[in-house]
């Protein structure tokens, strides 16, 4: 059995509307979100704070945590800078937990939030983070604004496969060659770390729009290495607290997700395998 079978037996896939609201929701759940929200603008919103509900607990008390963390360093240290990096941090971790619970939502959430981090990265001069937020939005959000499978409650994770692990490596790849060729021209620090950083960041995107559960691997390898290169940062005197912290929300996110979450249902260290296990259910890791 599938994860979304089971969660369909449990009733988490039934929406709960009647009337004009399951009308809608109907309509949203099977419409790419760039069309519907030019056809039902109004409606569209309605549907978007629909994409709050039914996260695992973590999440919320992780997205929590991330709003109360950033208020506390923009009221210490409130000048623009502090405050872009910190509505663009909290912006960026509610739209990867939302990547965790399936939610469309996170291609606005991911696009907006880039945007700040962008600006972020202009000001600091942190160019490594500016490319590396343009390719998120190339190759994560615009597309799952464009796609219907991310629509609606849609829990469908796939095991790497041949296919997945050729769009791996060539990804990888393109990643690595591209950021390494634009960070010499720019002589920024840190080539190699960067280069790195980007080829396995935009490998975990390409994967998460293609739903391949193994992206958290790789999400969690790109936490690792920005605490890596928080640490050389902070040795050389160049960084703050901030930086690591966020990186390590990052870290408990995707530390969620394979615990939690339906993307790792099918294996022992998820809370979900126990659950389809009590009810004698098997899990296709497929």
């Amino acid at each position: 059995m599938k994860i979304e079978d089971l969660e369909k037996e449990q009733g988490k896939l039934d929406n709960g509307y009647t009337g004009k609201k399951a009308e809608m929701m109907e309509y949203f759940n099977n419409t790419p979100s760039l069309k519907s929200m030019f056809v039902h603008p109004i409606w569209f919103w309605w549907y978007m704070g629909t994409q709050f509900k039914g996260w695992v607990l973590p999440s919320y008390f992780l997205v929590i945590f991330t709003i109360a963390w950033n208020l506390e360093a923009s009221l210490l240290n409130p000048n623009l800078e502090t405050i872009v990096n910190s509505i663009g941090m909290i912006l960026g971790v509610t739209c990867i937990v939302a990547i965790n619970q399936h939610k469309s939502i996170n291609g606005i959430l991911g696009i907006v939030s880039a945007g700040f981090i962008i600006w972020s990265g202009i000001m600091s001069g942190d160019w490594g983070a500016v490319f590396q937020q343009i390719a998120y939005i190339i190759a994560l959000d615009i597309p799952v604004l464009l796609s219907k499978s991310w629509m609606g409650d849609k829990p469908v994770s796939h095991g790497l496969n041949v296919k997945g692990f050729l769009i791996l490596l060539i990804t990888f790849a393109i990643g690595y060659a591209s950021m390494h060729e634009v960070i010499t021209l720019l002589g920024t620090p840190r080539i190699i770390q960067n280069s790195l950083l980007f080829g396995v960041s935009l490998t975990a995107s390409v994967l998460s729009l293609k739903k391949y559960r193994v992206q958290h691997i790789f999400w969690e390898i790109t936490s690792v290495f920005s605490i890596w290169t928080w640490t050389t940062s902070y040795l050389a005197g160049d960084t703050s607290l901030v930086m690591l912290v966020g990186s390590l929300i990052y870290l408990s996110n995707d530390i969620i997700a394979m615990t939690c979450t339906s993307w790792w249902a099918p294996y022992p260290f998820n809370i979900n395998y126990w659950r389809a296990k009590k009810q004698g259910v098997t899990l296709s890791k497929k």
